[in-house]
């Protein structure tokens, strides 16, 4: 028990900082907006309300059991709101398809992922 104490004391925010990067989210320049989506990466210590994102090229298997990790599929490019013909959509707009991501996220368990993804829109660069 005093192993798994030492462990989970280990995990200060210095040493999170050190292995995975600063949070918060990534800046705009770093975001391929070549592609449709991006992937976004998000951690919670398993008894803690704080939630990092990290680079999603961070390699989540050095967190151990003592953090959960959500991976979040976010569009950047695309129009804002869907594009549907006869009531059919056939494009996903940036916001409609980030708030579904959102959506699916919460419903797995993420449930501060409204305080850390607060702008559906966040690094949308038009359309």
């Amino acid at each position: 028990m005093n192993e798994l104490k030492e462990m989970y004391d280990s995990l200060t925010l210095s040493n999170f900082q050190t292995e995975f990067g600063k949070p918060p989210a990534p800046a705009k320049p770093d975001i391929d907006y070549s592609n449709e989506t991006v992937e976004r990466l998000f951690i919670q210590k398993v008894n803690s309300g704080h939630v990092y994102e990290i680079n999603p090229d961070s390699n989540t298997n050095k967190l151990s059991s003592l953090y959960r990790v959500w991976n979040v599929k976010w569009k950047v490019t695309g129009p804002q709101r869907n594009v549907t013909r006869n009531n059919i959509i056939e494009i996903k707009g940036v916001l409609d398809f980030n708030q579904e991501s959102i959506k699916e996220v919460r419903e797995s368990g993420f449930k501060n992922v409204d305080v850390v993804l607060t702008n559906p829109l966040e690094f949308w660069c038009g359309y």
